[in-house]
């Protein structure tokens, strides 16, 4: 299922990852479009950061999605990922991978894997490329058969446009190696984001354009493992630092999506509450 990724974040994790221990929990709600088959939606994740070296930390993650539909079964599915990062003066790779066990066969043995490389001048600009692959071996094909693949290619780029101010820019394109019935087999999206850095945290905004279906983040972290054709959306959010060794996060995020080719367009409120801790 959808997870929600924490915009404006991505950053501060991977060097929290780098230097010091520290753990994150995060608390997701969904507020659903009338018309929609879900009744309700929540979502809860953890992510341990764990140091190896100067240059170098991993990310373990869990989280588990919960969702009440109004005709057919609930669904609860469970997502497990790790991430290796590593940074240096002015390149950074990392490596992640994830894994769901979910309730509705169709996601059942869901995997995805995603490559990453940036380059960047210190705080002044940054360029990226993400490559995406992930793969539903159960889910059935309306033509015949089960089990479709998904690569997904992302070039990034932020730069700072004062002391305190960023803009960062995502295209995103993904092809499904099959149609698993109405949605289709090519997307493309854009993105854009402007950070404001405060004395004791930061605020940001976004939006994208386009359109999404099984579109995987945040270092393969985030999957939208449903059938559902995203056609646009807004966010806002904000950190906080309360101290030496915690924050707290808040976003609030608004998608358009469709549940089928010609259906009506339906919104999504999400609202994601996080905490994290360094030891």
């Amino acid at each position: 299922m959808k997870k929600l990724s924490l915009l404006g974040l991505g950053l501060v994790v991977s060097w929290q990852s780098l230097f010091a221990a520290g753990l994150s929990v995060t608390g997701v709600g969904w507020g659903l479009d009338g018309n929609a088959s879900k009744k309700s939606q929540s979502q809860v994740s953890a992510t341990l950061f764990v140091p190896q070296s100067l240059n170098v930390g991993w990310e373990v993650g869990m989280d588990e999605t919960m969702i009440q539909n109004k005709t057919s079964d609930d669904v609860n599915e469970l997502g497990i990922g790790v991430v290796w990062n590593w940074v240096g003066l002015a390149n950074s790779f990392a490596v992640g991978a994830k894994t769901l066990n979910s309730s509705a066969s169709a996601n059942k043995g869901a995997q995805a894997v995603d490559f990453s490389y940036h380059r960047f001048n210190g705080y002044k600009w940054s360029v990226g490329l993400d490559l995406g692959q992930s793969s539903y071996p159960n889910y059935p094909i309306t033509s015949g058969g089960t089990g479709f693949s998904v690569t997904q290619i992302s070039p990034s780029a932020s730069v700072s446009v004062t002391s305190r101010t960023s803009a960062s820019f995502a295209f995103d394109m993904i092809n499904l190696s099959k149609d698993p019935g109405y949605v289709g087999t090519s997307f493309n999206s854009f993105s854009a984001t402007l950070s404001l850095f405060l004395n004791r945290g930061s605020i940001w905004a976004g939006s994208w354009s386009g359109k999404r279906a099984f579109y995987q983040g945040g270092r393969a972290q985030t999957l939208y493992s449903t059938p559902l054709i995203f056609k646009g959306g807004t966010n806002l959010g904000a950190s906080y630092v309360l101290g030496a060794t915690s924050s707290m996060n808040l976003t609030v995020a608004q998608d358009t999506y469709q549940e089928s080719t010609y259906g009506t367009d339906l919104k999504e409120t999400i609202v994601a509450l996080g905490y994290g801790k360094s030891f």
